[in-house]
């Protein structure tokens, strides 16, 4: 039926309207490529030449044939939008009437790239733009680390994620010159690239180098540098080095000889330990403040929360009341439950948020598929659509699996974070304090999925407070001390 309504939509703007003519209104927008960032938002410029009509009667924006937005005699048709746009394009009425018709579409994936169409009707014209879309992200700052130190090269490895399209990878030395480089390119399941690269540094090479990476269609990179010293560098092994005086010594004073540069050598072997310790851990916080870029502003979502719930005005809050609040019912609404859930749902991409939850002695939070039943009674389990971590009695923190697991928990966290990697399988949550790793499920993610909020009764007085939506500090320094898993 959708099918057969937006093929009649098309039929009617594309022959039975009149053609645009040399005195009509004319439709401008951008010459070249718009660029739209992933994970933000964009915008498709598209404006009336003169700026004031009062007369449209339908905006029109498609991909391929494949209805994007609809605005049609004075409202927006969400019924033949194409699911995959739903909830992510805006077009501001209020300036429809002074010729700006431009489309903001919110966060960009891989899969917008394309060319869009603009069309616009009026009682007695019709005119049409095209504009295309070219998706791009720029990745994590290159880390360039020591994999290696045997015999007498050095082996360097620079990693980096998440760029798009493939980006090209390139090592200088000191003087700027290219040097040659072992580079592996692969598509992650998100559809972004990582890279990784290994770079041989003899004993009679320069000592500063840098690891560059280039996104071809914005013209920009990141770089990063390392600069190793004397002591850094490979030397000959202590057997290479001990071995004329050696064969020169008395046999008398062979195991001396012998003990000292087996202890230079082991001393030696402490320090490259130590130094691919201090690597894995900057990866570690490294990952876990690109874990951090991918916040999200989230808003309940009032349709659907339990009528015993009550939502700050900014909807960024949730807490418990004892007395039924006068709301309608309908089918969105949890009616046994007692939850509430974003407005924004994820049927793709990374996404973090952190929720408050200090002086609060149960909660219940995690992710809801949008298809999950939502009244009457049930478990709150994956195999009915919702992943959830449970704060019970202020002590036993539980993951609600089949059967519950038990986590341990030193402190009880005043903010949790929770990090979704849809297309990775991912759902970990994190004391966002010290970013530990509380529990992660895996599972495989095929519907949309809504934050899920449940701030628990208060019928005995000890958990009044509410469920707060935190701002997420993007500064904050961040070590994985442990990690759960399901």
């Amino acid at each position: 039926m959708v099918t057969m309504k937006w093929m009649c939509v098309t039929f009617i703007t594309l022959f039975k309207t009149p053609t645009v003519t040399s005195d009509s209104f004319v439709i401008t927008g951008p010459a070249d490529p718009v660029l739209g960032v992933i994970g933000t938002n964009t915008t498709f410029e598209c404006l009336l030449s003169p700026r004031t009509i009062s007369d449209i009667i339908q905006v029109v924006w498609t991909k391929s044939n494949v209805p994007v937005h609809l605005y049609i005699e004075g409202s927006e048709d969400e019924v033949i939008q194409d699911s995959f746009y739903e909830g992510r394009t805006v077009l501001s009425r209020q300036d429809l009437h002074h010729g700006n018709v431009s489309l903001t579409l919110t966060g960009v994936r891989i899969a917008d790239a394309g060319t869009y169409k603009c069309i616009v009707k009026s009682k007695d014209w019709i005119d049409e733009l095209l504009v295309e879309l070219q998706v791009v992200a720029l990745g994590q700052t290159p880390l360039i680390s020591v994999e290696d130190i045997h015999k007498q090269q050095v082996t360097l490895l620079c990693e980096t994620e998440g760029w798009f399209p493939e980006p090209a990878l390139i090592w200088k030395n000191g003087h700027q010159q290219n040097i040659s480089a072992s580079t592996k390119i692969e598509k992650m399941p998100s559809g972004l690239y990582r890279v990784s690269s290994t770079l041989q540094v003899g004993q009679d090479t320069e000592n500063s180098f840098s690891c560059f990476i280039w996104n071809q269609i914005i013209q920009a990179g990141q770089e990063s540098r390392i600069k190793l010293t004397d002591k850094a560098l490979p030397q000959l092994l202590p057997w290479q080095v001990s071995f004329g005086v050696v064969l020169a010594s008395a046999a008398i004073g062979l195991p001396v000889i012998i003990l000292f540069y087996r202890r230079k050598y082991h001393r030696f072997q402490v320090r490259e330990k130590t130094l691919q310790e201090e690597t894995k851990r900057l990866l570690h916080e490294c990952e876990l403040m690109q874990i951090r870029t991918c916040a999200v502003s989230l808003r309940l979502d009032p349709a659907t929360s339990h009528s015993y719930l009550i939502l700050s005005e900014d909807r960024s809050s949730v807490f418990y009341s004892k007395d039924r609040q006068d709301v309608p019912d309908n089918p969105k609404r949890f009616d046994i439950n007692v939850c509430v859930l974003s407005e924004q749902g994820f049927t793709t991409g990374q996404h973090y948020w952190e929720v408050d939850v200090r002086n609060k002695t149960d909660w219940r939070l995690g992710i809801a598929r949008d298809s999950v039943n939502r009244k009457g009674i049930f478990t709150l389990l994956p195999k009915n659509g919702y992943w959830l971590l449970w704060l019970r009695n202020g002590r036993e923190l539980k993951a609600l699996c089949s059967p519950t697991i038990s986590l341990a928990m030193e402190s009880r966290p005043a903010v949790i974070g929770i990090y979704l990697d849809y297309e990775a399988g991912l759902l970990s949550f994190y004391n966002a304090e010290n970013m530990t790793v509380l529990f992660t499920f895996h599972e495989t993610f095929t519907d949309k999925l809504y934050p899920f909020f449940n701030p628990s009764d208060n019928e005995d007085g000890t958990n009044p407070d509410p469920l707060q939506i935190h701002p997420v500090n993007l500064r904050s320094r961040a070590f994985i001390t442990g990690r759960n898993g399901l």
